[in-house]
């Protein structure tokens, strides 16, 4: 599994760049949010507003 991730982190380093990587994580984070439905401070600054 780890190596798995390694390998595909190498190939969207040398490839796509490290914006296209941080983009992913941000994509996934996101989801993780959506899934768990935490609401994170941000969140809450624009319910409120």
């Amino acid at each position: 599994m780890l190596s798995k991730i390694k390998k595909t982190l190498k190939r969207l380093v040398s490839h796509k760049g490290v914006f296209e990587l941080l983009y992913l994580i941000l994509r996934a984070y996101s989801s993780i949010l959506h899934l768990t439905a935490i609401p994170t401070p941000n969140m809450m600054a624009f319910l409120t507003n």
